[in-house]
């Protein structure tokens, strides 16, 4: 699908990104990046994606979490 909603729960709340699964991810050929965000005991990390609205399939194989300094 070319309109993929995936969510990201952080301590600045939910953000809704739409992805482009038809273009070649920019990472390593594999990942795309959904930004930077900041996370707590109180709020762990959350990302969902969901097919709802899209215009293809979805497929998902692993979400990868980065720690910045």
């Amino acid at each position: 699908a070319s309109n993929v909603p995936v969510t990201i729960e952080s301590v600045d709340g939910k953000k809704t990104i739409k992805v482009n699964e038809r273009k070649v991810p920019p990472i390593e050929e594999v990942f795309v990046s959904l930004g930077t965000y900041q996370f707590s005991d109180e709020i762990p990390a959350s990302v969902t994606v969901t097919n709802t609205k899209t215009d293809g399939y979805v497929a998902v194989d692993a979400v990868r979490f980065i720690l910045e300094d």
